[in-house]
This record gives structure tokens, sequence and C-alpha cells, in this order.
């Protein structure tokens, strides 16, 4: 797969190094962008081409990488984000989650009336068919002490989610940070929520009906 991406990107060769891990810490910013660029517009004529289409696509979040602190850069690929999904074919709907390098590390009102501005709510829900799914931005559950009123209202709209509307085939819950990496009972880390919240969320979701996470 390495070879065609990079060719699609030659920007990307400018920053030498090698393409491993795929994390490619090894690339110059320019070349990362430049890289993911190319990753995004290819994974958009992939989901143009499926046949039978499919009914939406989910980006679960880090839809940019400059953080909203670096606000040049975070706006010049919002641009670039949206330029490249314009080209998504009109019937399928596009879902946007927010991930840390969205709306920061440590969520601030700001951040994400900045994300609200350029993608919409930051926690939602929506039913295709039988079928319920639910979008948490859980970044607010990860740190949420810069926006406290904010996580608190998202806390309270998920408890009222997980008990509304009619009975649902499946129930699926799309987040950026993952409740877990391996096991439920894992210790807390960077990449999974704290172990005391994701219990908490785990449990609340099982209670509500939730069949996917």
């Amino acid at each position: 797969v390495l070879p065609p991406l990079l060719e699609a990107a030659p920007e990307a060769r400018k920053g030498g190094g090698r393409v491993i891990d795929p994390a490619l810490y090894e690339l110059t910013p320019e070349a990362l962008d430049a890289l993911e660029v190319a990753l995004a517009s290819m994974a958009v004529e992939a989901i143009n081409a499926m046949d039978p289409k499919p009914a939406f696509v989910v980006v679960c979040g880090d839809l940019i990488n400059a953080y909203p602190t670096q606000r040049d850069e975070n706006e010049a690929q919002v641009k670039e984000f949206k330029a490249v999904f314009s080209g998504l074919r009109p019937d399928v709907e596009l879902v946007c989650v927010c991930g840390n390098h969205d709306i920061g590390e440590r969520p601030t009102p700001e951040t994400l009336g900045r994300w609200r501005r350029d993608f919409g709510r930051d926690y939602f829900s929506f039913r295709v068919g039988p079928d319920k799914f639910i979008v948490l931005n859980s970044q607010l559950y990860k740190n949420g002490s810069g926006a406290a009123k904010e996580a608190e209202a998202q806390d309270r709209w998920l408890d009222q989610e997980l008990k509304a509307g009619p009975e649902s085939r499946f129930t699926v819950i799309f987040s950026h940070v993952p409740p877990f990496i391996d096991d439920p009972l894992e210790p807390s880390g960077y990449f999974p929520l704290e172990r005391e919240t994701r219990l908490r969320l785990l449990d609340r979701a099982l209670q509500g009906g939730c069949s996917h996470w």
C-alpha cells in the first residue's frame, strides 16, 4: 500500500526518513500533511466506488492534526478536510466525531464553539433503519475540566438517549477515545478512558441496551 500512497503524494518524500509505524514521526509537518491529504482522497475514492453504497461514513476523530492552539495550521487543515470530503458522493452521509486534535486535550467552550461552527454538534444520535447510533464527545470524558458545564450536559443527555425512543436492533456508540484497548479492567492510560470513567460508562451503556462501541 505505501509505495502508491507516497507516489500519490510526492511531497511526502521530501521529509526523508522511513514510513514504518505508520505514525510517520520522521516526516516533516508539510510532508505529513501532504500524505494525509492523499490518504483521505484515496479513502473518498474507495467509498464512492462501493457497491452497494454505505448508508453513511464515520470519521472517528482527529479530522485534522494541528491542535486548536495552532490557530493558522488548524484552520488551514479544516479547509483541507472539507475540500477532500466534499468529493464524497452526495447520497452517503458523512458523520464527524471530534477528537483531541480537533478540540484540544482539555476542551474549552471556545474550542467546542469552533468545532460546532466548522462541523456541527459534538454529540448527537441518529437512526438508520432499525439501528441507533450515538456519537459522543469522548474528550469531555477524558478531561472535561475546561468545559465542566458542557461535560455535565453531555452526560445528562447520554442518560436520556440510552432510555429514549423505540427499541433498536443494535445500538452503537462512536467515540474518538476508546473505553479500553484490550480489557475493560485494564489500568488507566493515555489512550483509553480512565478506568473509573470507563467502567461507569460501560455499565450505563450495557444497561441502556448498547450492543457495540
